[in-house]
């Protein structure tokens, strides 16, 4: 019983004792060394650390002689992610206001049979219910 008790003892001064050592890591202060941490990490002041970007989707409205209603769908290209869904009149038009991953450069908008990719340029899209014409050249 004595023996074991001892053990206990020393077996608590041995983890008891043991301390953490910091290291003090190197500065990293040259441009082309890498970065071992996040702390470490130089960037430019004008760095936009966002993940998604807003963009502003101008809907063009269509005048009809009836009014017609459907769900409009923004989604990404290959149309994985949506990113709006909504009840849409063809003859209103407005700007949707959604958000989308930064590397993003085209939205898919689904419109009713309409499917349209749009391109985002400095935040901004346009969409129109008109399809788009295609010249032949006469042969």
């Amino acid at each position: 019983m004595k023996i074991k008790n001892l053990f206990y003892v020393l077996l608590l001064l041995t983890i008891v004792s043991c301390k953490k050592e910091y290291v003090e890591l190197p500065e990293v202060t040259s441009p082309n060394e890498k970065a071992t941490s996040f702390r470490e990490l130089n960037t430019q002041e004008n760095f936009d650390w966002a993940t998604q970007k807003n963009v502003a989707i101008s809907v063009q409205g269509l005048k009809t002689q009836v009014p017609i209603n459907r769900t409009i769908k923004v989604s990404s290209v290959d149309g994985n992610t949506t990113y709006y869904t909504g009840l849409y009149l063809m003859e209103t038009s407005n700007v949707l206001a959604i958000k989308v991953p930064s590397p993003v450069t085209e939205v898919k908008v689904t419109y009713g049979s309409i499917e349209k990719i749009v391109k985002i340029a400095a935040n901004k899209a346009n969409f129109s219910f008109m399809p788009d014409v295609v010249e032949i050249p006469a042969q």
